[in-house]
């Protein structure tokens, strides 16, 4: 999940349990833990509290696959969509940093039935209808389109795999 992101990049991070229910709101709803949980315990945490007030260590944490890209050859890597938003913008695992040269180069990310060869900086410079990768503002490869869904056109979906080759 989310975190396996976290513990791909920090070894060193750490996840707990939360059951210092000194710190919950006084009746916490059975629908909405982010608001009445999560939160006040991340203000407590903001505001100094030491992590292991907030619980005991999680152990044997299990880390999601696809988290990090497997390169299959020399110019050849399999990854994996981390999340599709409401503009229909496919947010990949291709850090943009492992992937700068797809902004100069001939590259192709195929995508089911797809390839994606256009590399846009901006949305302007995109004509309509035309599905490209940009270098998205979490440091992520993503595929765009200019007024429309990359995602409903692509057929994408978190956790679905995509190559990338350059």
């Amino acid at each position: 999940g989310v975190l396996s992101i976290v513990f791909a990049h920090d070894r060193h991070a750490s996840a707990r349990e939360i059951t210092n229910s000194a710190l919950f709101l006084s009746s916490p709803s059975s629908t909405f833990h982010g608001r009445d949980i999560f939160s006040p315990v991340a203000a407590a945490i903001a505001c100094g509290l030491a992590h292991d007030e907030v619980g005991p260590p999680l152990r044997g944490i299990e880390l999601a696959s696809g988290s990090e890209p497997e390169q299959l050859e020399a110019n050849s890597w399999r990854g994996t969509v981390l999340n599709v938003d409401h503009f229909g913008n496919v947010i990949t695992n291709f850090k943009t940093s492992q992937f700068a040269c797809i902004d100069s180069g001939p590259f192709e990310i195929r995508a089911r039935d797809h390839r994606v060869t256009e590399f846009r900086r901006t949305f302007g410079g995109a004509p309509a209808g035309l599905c490209f990768a940009y270098f998205g503002s979490s440091d992520y490869i993503e595929l765009g389109m200019n007024q429309a869904s990359a995602a409903a056109f692509l057929g994408l979906s978190p956790g679905d795999s995509i190559t990338v080759e350059t």
